[in-house]
């Protein structure tokens, strides 16, 4: 303890002495302090400087064995620190500060946590939660500091989370995108529509849904439409993530009817020829009275009567199957009657004779028979010719004749006969002239020829026999009157 100690010194002989000393006392402890008083460690101030004051000299201490032994103490991690300060008299004090700590990280998480975008769905929007500050990147060059981020374009986005404290985190997701347009094709990919085809079918495929429109205001909602009218017809194929795309295909239209014309003979004579001849198509096919039917563009029928007369109707069809119908009205005339001519008759050379014929209601014509030239009457050969009739009648516009009549001969007698081969009397064919020999004409059997009697109308002026011929009557009856004799 302080204060003022004497000592008596006594030496061996007694003798003493006294001496004095004064002891100060020092034993006052330091007032330590450290400031500051109390420190939070976060992701933003990680580390704090404690210092401790008061003394002379210090020692740091905590229970996760940090040490130190300058005024200043550097705190890295939260805890109890507690320093010791001494002052040059070695006295000590001591001085704990509490540093606490605050680095929890946030737990980030982004909401949906996966997402696609379609044609449907160009655009999505992703949440991040878990933090109070939002940073996020991506692709293209994204960037967004709210907590939702509105995304146009697939890949890769991060976010990074703060908290308060500073700490972050990061989440990620992944954004797909499907915005694959389809590859739409219709088939076939033209088509004509016809009368043979009047209608089509068109197939779209390479979508997954579709719309069909035309001009017309066509509409269906298959792969496959009817198309039964021309036109463009629009395709819209849709697959399942929205996207579209569209096709075209041209249907073409020849429906045009054909234009048929007829022609050939409407008003005909009984056993003449119909002729009628179609135009405007490709195949032609007749029909007509009695069952007639053809499938030829030009029709013949020979030898036409009364009962072919009627309404000849022709159906033409063209390339595409298209049809359109004529028809023809042929009238036939009825048959004229040939005229019945009288018995052939024998004039005498310069004579003339008028034919007569009957049955002829018409206009009675005469032609001779060897070259059909037409003669009027009175006529007056020089030789025997034969003659025939006809009858012609004008009925419904046209005059049609009849079938020639028999002949009729008229005998020209030039007074000389000859026979030219053995035979009848009555047989003109027995003669040169071609005629029976008459009471005028002067007859001469020729050599070898042998002639019959058989009626008893045969007559002669004259009669003349050649070497070797015969005059023969063969029946009693049989008569020849030579008018000369």
């Amino acid at each position: 303890m302080g204060g003022i100690y004497t000592v008596i010194g006594t030496n061996a002989n007694g003798c003493s002495a006294s001496a004095t000393v004064e002891i100060t006392e020092d034993k006052a402890t330091p007032t330590v302090t450290v400031t500051p008083t109390t420190a939070i460690l976060t992701c933003l101030t990680p580390s704090t400087t404690i210092t401790a004051s008061g003394a002379t000299s210090y020692a740091w201490s905590s229970p996760a064995g940090f040490t130190a032994t300058t005024a200043t103490a550097d705190i890295l991690v939260g805890g109890i620190y507690t320093v010791i300060g001494t002052n040059a008299n070695g006295c000590s004090a001591s001085a704990t500060v509490e540093i606490t700590e605050d680095k929890a990280t946030p737990t980030v998480t982004v909401t949906p946590t996966t997402a696609i975008l379609t044609c449907l769905t160009p655009s999505t929007t992703i949440t991040a939660s878990g933090a109070t500050s939002y940073a996020w990147s991506g692709t293209g060059g994204f960037t967004a500091t709210t907590a939702t981020a509105d995304i146009l374009v697939g890949g890769i986005y991060t976010v990074i989370g703060t908290n308060a404290n500073g700490c972050s985190a990061s989440a990620t997701v992944e954004i797909t995108e499907d915005k694959t347009t389809p590859t739409v094709t219709v088939t076939p990919t033209t088509a004509i529509l016809t009368c043979l085809t009047p209608s089509t079918t068109i197939t779209a495929s390479g979508a997954t849904s579709y719309a069909w429109s035309s001009p017309a205001g066509f509409t269906a909602t298959t792969a496959t439409a009817d198309i039964l009218v021309g036109g463009i017809y629009t395709v819209i194929g849709t697959n399942a993530n929205g996207c579209t795309a569209s096709a075209t295909v041209e249907i073409t239209e020849d429906k045009t009817t054909p234009t048929v014309t007829v022609t050939g003979s409407d008003t005909l004579c009984d056993n003449s020829t119909i002729s009628l001849v179609a135009m405007g198509g490709d195949t032609y096919l007749w029909s007509g009275p009695n069952a007639f039917t053809s499938t030829s563009a030009s029709v013949s029928i020979p030898n036409a009567t009364v009962t072919n007369s009627g309404t000849y109707t022709v159906t033409v069809t063209s390339s595409t199957g298209c049809t359109a119908n004529a028809t023809a009205v042929i009238l036939i005339n009825p048959t004229v009657a040939a005229p019945t001519v009288q018995a052939d008759v024998t004039i005498a050379l310069g004579a003339s004779v008028t034919l007569t014929a009957t049955g002829c209601s018409g206009t009675l014509l005469w032609f001779k028979s060897a070259d059909s030239t037409a003669v009027t009457m009175p006529v007056s050969p020089t030789v025997t010719t034969s003659y025939f009739a006809r009858c012609e009648q004008t009925a419904n516009g046209i005059t049609c004749s009849s079938v020639n009549s028999a002949d009729v001969k008229v005998k020209v007698s030039t007074g000389f006969v000859i026979s030219i081969k053995s035979g009848d009397w009555e047989d003109p064919t027995t003669w040169d002239s071609g005629s029976v020999p008459t009471a005028t004409d002067d007859v001469t059997i020729d050599s070898t020829h042998t002639v019959s009697i058989t009626t008893n109308g045969a007559t002669a002026k004259k009669l003349n026999f050649n070497a070797n011929s015969t005059l023969n009557y063969a029946n009693s009856t049989a008569k020849l009157t030579v008018k000369g004799l």
